[in-house]
């Protein structure tokens, strides 16, 4: 160890015994020539453990930039220093031969390496935690004063998930004390008693903030007396109160029933009715739970409650169509169908689509029940008639599983192969497999075959090409010419058989290569006519489907007591323009929504990223994230005219989250 940092070891023990510190320390006059190692051991942990304790006060008091201080100006060097000098051996043991502790007996047998890295990066993530908790809480503090109610109480939200974070973000840095104490010796009793008072001020603060902007909400549901199936909704009657029984009165509020989400319009007593279709609940008797996720501007916390239900099953009715009736290997073909029970349509099911015994992929059925679904044609479909089928995905649920059924025709795809064979100790063979176009087809074996003896098979990567070594059968004579043959393995595919064979001649002693280059060989180039074809049952050609009374699933043009029924009323429109087929004018009034919504607080000539950057520093992260892709969203609509159906659909879910929120958990 250099001469100064002996002399400052030795210059902080004098200052330790002089203040009479309960850090420990080693009497210098044990230090020989050589280094007392032990000693600077024990330096070094009471250093590391005074930077956590140093920092974890500093956050305890509010003093953010002094606790990355205590963290950052040389724990890392210190973190080195004693990784150097400890080495990975004792790793289980503290510096003085005995078990650590963190002052609640936590043991570790972490490396000093994994466990004092880990607990400076916990350190960091607990300082971060908290700051960024108590600058939003001061942003909460001006909109009160400003007395902007709505944002404040939207704040207050975002709050309660950074509360929440800084008590599990507490937990970790707190166990990773304990790890330090197990491999250092160290006693971080005083840093443990520092992070626990910061999680405390946070909760009580949070706990003051929730009684200053919310009222805590009471659902009750109504048990039904008879059986429940799609065919036969629930009436779903309740009433929503306030923990002093006030009636949440004349309100929209959405109720997430299952993995459903509906809206009901509450009466002057708090009472609401309406219809609930299961679909993804299981079938027999159990418990089905009713949550109140409030607006992110409403004066009301989250409740929640579960009532008993029967529920029965209701066969569907699933069609299936494809926008071509002839494929072809790397084709893209559009699979649309619809699902309907007892004539209403069944949205947010998950069908799975096949075509012959390969899955292509697994769609969910939009509000008009309808699903879309576009892939390429495998090789690994068959080639001649195939059936592209739509199977209901869950079993033992409210919707039974059903499938539908329509065929198509796969043509043979043409190939070609080509090969190149050398032979050093071994032999390689190497060639490129593609479509007779020329376009490279991955993922296929190609055997590899020595005068009629399957020696080796390799596999074509992204760009086609194969490549592999194998060995010569015993039996083949070192002076004696021997073909190599390159076979595309074909079985349950629908690409072309093709072969190439090529020469090798070996030498007398084997010592010299002599390399043969095979053209290319197209495989078969010709495509059966015949095959069985059936009539399109495409959607959009306008042909007769079983007609349906779609009942809304939302309410959308229920009032609500803060006013903002504009928003609801813009929401209920783009709903309107997309169940007409009208994308664009969808997402432009789910936009507007939002932007109604929240145009308390932003610049209303904002555009449209503007809007988003304005907000932002104002949501969850979550909800941050979901209003990027509403603007991006916006954004293709408007200016590209660039989004589908199912986009709309994924665009006014957003529009949901984005107003109404989650139950809040509460901090304890």
């Amino acid at each position: 160890m250099p001469a100064d940092a002996w002399n400052d070891f030795e210059s902080v023990q004098v200052d330790q015994e002089r203040n009479n510190s309960t850090v420990r320390h080693v009497d210098p006059s044990t230090v020989n020539e050589d280094g007392n190692v032990s000693g600077v051991r024990v330096w070094l942990g009471d250093q590391i453990a005074q930077r956590f304790e140093q920092s974890s006060l500093q956050v305890s008091q509010g003093q953010y930039e002094q606790a990355d201080k205590a963290v950052n100006d040389d724990l890392q060097s210190l973190l080195g220093q004693y990784v150097d000098v400890a080495g990975e051996t004792d790793g289980s043991t503290g510096q003085d031969g005995t078990s650590g502790t963190d002052g609640s007996g936590g043991q570790s047998d972490t490396s000093p390496t994994e466990a004092l890295r880990n607990a400076s990066e916990q350190q960091q993530r607990f300082v971060n935690a908290t700051r960024r908790y108590n600058r939003t809480y001061q942003r909460y503090v001006q909109a009160r004063e400003n007395g902007n109610g709505q944002r404040a109480r939207r704040i207050a939200r975002q709050l309660n998930r950074l509360a929440q974070n800084v008590s599990t973000v507490s937990r970790n840095v707190t166990r990773s004390y304990g790890r330090v104490a197990a491999v250092t010796g160290t006693n971080l009793t005083q840093a443990n008693r520092s992070v626990e008072r910061a999680v405390s001020n946070v909760t009580d603060r949070q706990r003051r903030v929730r009684n200053m902007s919310f009222s805590a909400t009471r659902l009750t549901i109504q048990e039904p007396t008879e059986p429940v199936s799609f065919a036969s909704p629930l009436a779903l009657r309740g009433r929503l109160v306030t923990r002093n029984g006030s009636a949440v009165s004349n309100r929209t509020i959405r109720l997430v029933v299952g993995r459903q989400q509906l809206r009901a319009t509450t009466t002057t007593e708090g009472t609401f009715t309406i219809p609930y279709r299961p679909t993804l609940v299981q079938t027999a008797r159990g418990s089905l739970r009713v949550t109140y996720r409030p607006r992110l501007t409403a004066p009301y916390l989250g409740s929640q409650t579960s009532i008993p239900v029967d529920v029965q099953p209701t066969d569907p009715t699933v069609t299936v169509s494809t926008d071509q009736e002839r494929l072809q290997y790397r084709d893209q073909v559009t699979i649309r169908g619809r699902v309907t029970a007892a004539n209403v349509s069944v949205p947010n099911l998950p069908l799975e689509i096949r075509l012959g015994s390969q899955r292509l992929g697994t769609v969910t059925t939009i509000g008009s029940g309808q699903f879309s679904l576009t892939e390429r044609v495998p090789a690994r479909v068959s080639d001649g008639s195939q059936q592209v089928t739509s199977r209901v995905a869950v079993q033992g649920r409210a919707i039974s599983v059903a499938t539908a059924e329509t065929t198509v025709t796969v043509a043979e795809q043409p190939t070609a192969l080509s090969l190149s064979v050398s032979r050093d100790s071994a032999v390689t063979a190497t060639g490129t497999l593609t479509t007779a176009a020329g376009r490279p087809i991955p993922n296929q074996q190609i055997a590899i075959v020595v005068n009629g003896t399957h020696v080796g098979t390799a596999q074509t990567n992204a760009q086609g090409v194969y490549t592999t070594t194998v060995k010569l059968p015993e039996n083949i004579q070192s002076a004696s010419p021997v073909d190599i043959t390159a076979r595309l393995e074909t079985e349950g595919s629908n690409l072309a058989p093709a072969t190439e064979t090529t020469t090798l001649a070996l030498t007398g002693n084997g010592s010299l290569p002599i390399v043969l280059v095979a053209a290319a060989l197209l495989g078969s180039l010709a495509v059966g006519a015949a095959g069985l074809w059936i009539r399109r049952r495409d959607m959009s050609t306008g042909e007769s489907v079983p007609k349906t009374t779609d009942e809304p699933v939302l309410a959308e043009d229920a009032a609500d007591a803060d006013g903002d029924t504009q928003s609801l009323q813009l929401r209920g429109q783009a709903r309107a323009a997309l169940d007409t087929g009208d994308v664009r004018t969808a997402v432009e009034l789910a936009y507007a929504a939002v932007r109604n919504e929240f145009d308390d607080q932003t610049n209303t000539a904002a555009t449209h990223w503007e809007f988003y950057h304005d907000l932002g520093d104002d949501l969850p992260d979550e909800q941050r994230d979901q209003l990027r892709e509403l603007t991006s969203w916006y954004e293709a609509a408007v200016f590209a005219d660039a989004v589908d159906a199912e986009t709309g659909e994924r665009v006014l879910e957003t529009v949901d989250d984005l107003v109404w929120e989650s139950v809040p958990a509460e901090i304890s």
